[in-house]
């Protein structure tokens, strides 16, 4: 039960963002507009900066863009309108054209201190975590006092499997901002990785402390306390997670599952259900409400969960075997056996000793 929730990055500075769309859920740059002035800048010039300003500020990115490339044409070397152009086309998903004009206002302002933070959080979203680490760098260089910098270098070495050197740098974050609660779960994700338990656990109860809305943490902190064995905490910590969001498909999933450790299989399949219902295409919950299906003998529900699954994945060898157990179990031997054979081939051996055992 080792599902954890991570916060990729660690404010969101975009002005007037809508924090509630996707993008800005996993994609959070500093994006602080500059707002320039000059006195011997044209009326064109003026217009056009504010028109793109009031366009990006009214969540209208393209058109942005547009009068911003309008000033460029005025004033070709403006690091700071590149930089809003990139911040731009960072929120229309546009990376790697968002990525060159991070480039285009560093090579024009080398001293640009969040370009090298948002072109570090866009090479991250296009999996370029060695130069996103080179960025993180000269940005902690620049501006050692930000924790963001440091929260996104953590989540960098975290990805490069660099898990003590990921635990300093949330650490550090901590230091400079003692209230992200942000910081607190991803360090507690990676003591997971590294078998901390009881570091992880006192990591998400800060977090939880910090904010006690916090639904993720709570889904962590339960996970921790499912693996120790301490089932009736881990199943009061689900059910504050689902108290607090109840369209998370995951809580439900999560505590299905723990029903089932309790031997509680009508829980688990109302919790399954429930998880599905909210995401019809969770394939793992069919897998499992179908093993408990089985376990209350309900066959012909656990074969029907089985069959979507081999319909989602038709080389999936273990939702063969699992189909062909309850065909056998519900009296249809050679159709089950024929299920046996398929997970055999597909490279499932368990199958080959139920085989021996039900088939011959």
């Amino acid at each position: 039960m080792k599902r954890i929730y991570n916060f990729r990055f660690s404010d969101l500075k975009y002005p007037n963002a809508d924090t509630s769309s996707t993008l800005n859920k996993i994609f959070t740059l500093l994006s602080l507009l500059f707002f320039i002035s000059f006195s011997g800048c044209t009326a064109d010039y003026q217009e056009y900066l504010s028109a793109g300003n009031e366009s990006y500020n009214n969540g209208d990115y393209r058109e942005a863009i547009y009068y911003f490339r309008k000033v460029l044409e005025l004033k070709p070397n403006d690091s700071q309108v590149y930089f809003n152009i990139a911040n731009a086309k960072s929120k229309l998903g546009f990376l790697y054209g968002a990525i060159e004009d991070y480039t285009q206002a560093i090579n024009l302002n080398p001293n640009l201190q969040e370009a090298y933070l948002n072109r570090a959080k866009t090479r991250i979203l296009s999996k370029n975590f060695y130069d996103a680490l080179k960025d993180c760098n000269k940005y902690i260089e620049l501006k050692n006092s930000d924790p963001s910098g440091y929260f996104t270098r953590a989540y960098i070495k975290d990805a490069l499997s660099d898990y003590t050197g990921a635990i300093d740098d949330y650490s550090q974050a901590i230091e400079l901002d003692p209230n992200s609660e942000k910081a607190f779960i991803n360090r507690g994700n990676v003591k997971m990785k590294l078998d901390d338990y009881k570091g992880a656990d006192e990591d998400y109860s800060s977090a939880i402390k910090l904010n006690q809305k916090n639904d993720g943490a709570y889904l962590n902190r339960a996970g921790i306390k499912a693996i120790s064995g301490n089932y009736q905490n881990a199943l009061a910590d689900f059910n504050k997670a689902i108290e607090i969001n109840p369209w998370n498909a995951d809580a439900y999933f999560l505590r299905g599952d723990l029903y089932n450790k309790l031997e509680l299989f009508k829980k688990a399949v109302f919790d399954f259900t429930e998880a599905v219902r909210l995401n019809p295409s969770y394939y793992q919950v069919y897998f499992e409400r179908g093993k408990t299906y089985h376990a209350l003998k309900e066959y012909l529900d656990a074969i029907r969960d089985f069959s979507y699954c081999i319909k989602l994945n038709p080389k999936d060898s273990k939702a063969y075997l699992q189909r062909g157990l309850s065909k056998i179990s519900f009296g249809k031997v050679k159709e089950g056996c024929n299920d046996l054979t398929t997970a055999g081939e597909l490279g499932n051996f368990d199958a080959y000793s139920l085989i021996n055992k039900y088939c011959k």
